[in-house]
């Protein structure tokens, strides 16, 4: 099961190491949170919870970390 950290882990190795994710962090404020990375981000989180990230239809919409990680929790896929 995934962690807020491991979420923000996860979106960090995809993005870059330039960029320092946290909660905060957003498609807005974010260099390289572009349309291919936000899609590249949700494969990583698909894989990771096994295909039931693809079944989320709202986490698509999501722009930031905390939007993902409060999908994620609602969902139950996150641990605390």
């Amino acid at each position: 099961m995934l962690t807020e950290n491991k979420v923000i882990n996860l979106i960090q190795a995809t993005l870059g190491k330039k960029n320092k994710i946290t909660l905060k962090s957003s498609s807005n404020n974010t260099e390289n949170w572009d349309s291919l990375n936000h899609l590249n981000i949700l494969e990583k989180l698909d894989k990771a919870t096994k295909g039931k990230v693809a079944e989320i239809a709202e986490i698509a919409t999501a722009t930031s970390v905390k939007q993902i990680v409060n999908i994620l929790k609602k969902k139950k896929l996150l641990s605390k």
